[in-house]
């Protein structure tokens, strides 16, 4: 037999086997109860949500997420709703007093929920001082992320005020802390400061040089990007470092070295993804890892060949809890559609890997997103087993294994019974 016919007799071959693959994940993904669960807790948590009251920004934007991400928002929540949604968001709004905007000149953005008992005024226009009330970096974003999902038009935010706040914000290595006076700082607020000035269009709040040298210091011996200068790689940083030199335009000047970042990055596959080092698999670094590679690779080409000499050595972390038997978190029942969805096919919507708003495409200023960036095409390739079945999921279908990434072949998570040897080139 040819080395040719052989390669087409293991495509087909190959071809039948992820068929069927992705015959028995479409059985085990149970869409009803992934909508429900969304649906169920934008109206009502368990009890341990409690000590979450201050970010239920953040949780809400994981359901309605969710659902966009599912192909379902506009059916499950009706406009009424939404409309009620979006005047809540704004009544967290934190404005400058019209007594004396200075007070609250360091507090502007986005609190996490009404926890403060400040009146229902969603089309305020100041914000009288309260000590302790405060805007806040991660709820701003999610609260920005949430009004574009609800597809508002985002005309009653105040950009002057949010940008004016994040300034001071930024310390002087670079970082960001959430809050004025806050002590924690890392890199998890430096991609949210990058969101926000790039949905509002305006990176005057950032001090971009300073921010991308922040991230250079916390890449590790790894490769990997830790959440401060000298602390260890982790997936969920690496990510956010990532996204956010996606959004500054600024990947050469900010990563050490692309090509050792993405080998560090694909040795975190064992079942699933691991976050770091020698520790378990877990269904959110799916998203983490899978989107901190796909914006690694668009200037830096990957092959991949498919192997399926044991076809058994991959199971799968299912549904939605961020492990085995476990109950499912918000957060990872949010990321783990994120990271199924990845490969959706160009006309059914494109995800934002670095912004993080779902399917749902708004106007993109800057250009850095493209209408179906992260659509695939699947085909096949002389020399390379890259064809692979499709699953239908929300009316859509979504690629398994390989995927065709702006001309690059990419491995699309959650990995399955085959093992991906990977070429670099």
């Amino acid at each position: 037999m040819t080395s040719h016919s052989a390669n087409s007799t293991h495509t087909q071959v190959s071809s039948h086997q992820d068929k069927d693959r992705a015959q028995n994940f479409a059985s085990d993904f149970s869409f009803k109860k992934h909508v429900a669960y969304f649906k169920r807790s934008l109206s009502m948590l368990p009890y341990n949500y409690t000590e979450t009251d201050t970010s239920r920004m953040t949780l809400a934007f994981f359901c309605l997420s969710g659902l966009e991400l599912l192909g379902v928002l506009d059916e499950e929540i009706s406009a009424a709703d939404k409309q009620d949604y979006v005047d809540w968001i704004y009544a967290q709004q934190i404005l400058p007093d019209t007594a004396d905007p200075s007070l609250n000149e360091l507090h502007c953005g986005f609190r996490g929920s009404s926890w403060p008992g400040r009146p229902f005024e969603p089309n305020a226009t100041h914000t009288t001082y309260q000590s302790y009330d405060s805007g806040n970096l991660a709820n701003t974003y999610s609260a920005l992320a949430n009004l574009i999902l609800l597809g508002d038009d985002l005309s009653r935010v105040n950009r002057d005020a949010i940008v004016n706040t994040m300034r001071h914000l930024q310390q002087k290595d670079g970082s960001f802390v959430p809050t004025y006076g806050s002590m924690e700082s890392d890199l998890r607020f430096v991609y949210a400061a990058c969101i926000i000035s790039y949905i509002l269009n305006d990176w005057r709040g950032v001090d971009i040089p300073k921010a991308v040298d922040y991230i250079r210091r916390t890449q590790t011996y790894e490769f990997g990007i830790a959440q401060s200068p000298g602390e260890e790689a982790h997936g969920g940083s690496t990510f956010c470092g990532i996204a956010a030199l996606a959004l500054t335009g600024k990947f050469d000047e900010g990563l050490v070295s692309r090509k050792d970042t993405i080998y560090w990055i694909l040795s975190r596959q064992l079942d699933g993804f691991q976050g770091r080092s020698n520790k378990p698999s877990d269904t959110c670094y799916s998203f983490w890892l899978g989107g901190a590679l796909e914006l690694s690779i668009r200037q830096f080409g990957v092959q991949s060949r498919l192997s399926d000499d044991h076809p058994d050595n991959v199971r799968r972390v299912r549904q939605v809890a961020r492990l085995p038997a476990r109950p499912p978190p918000l957060l990872h029942g949010h990321r783990q559609p994120i990271a199924d969805a990845r490969a959706r096919p160009t006309g059914s919507g494109s995800q934002g890997q670095h912004l993080q708003t779902g399917c749902r495409v708004f106007e993109d200023p800057n250009g850095v997103l493209e209408r179906g960036a992260c659509a695939a095409k699947v085909r096949k390739e002389v020399g390379l087993v890259v064809f692979v079945g499709h699953v239908r999921l929300c009316n859509a279908k979504y690629t398994l294994n390989i995927i065709l990434v702006e001309g690059l072949y990419v491995f699309s998570p959650p990995p399955w019974p085959a093992s991906i040897v990977w070429q670099y080139g």
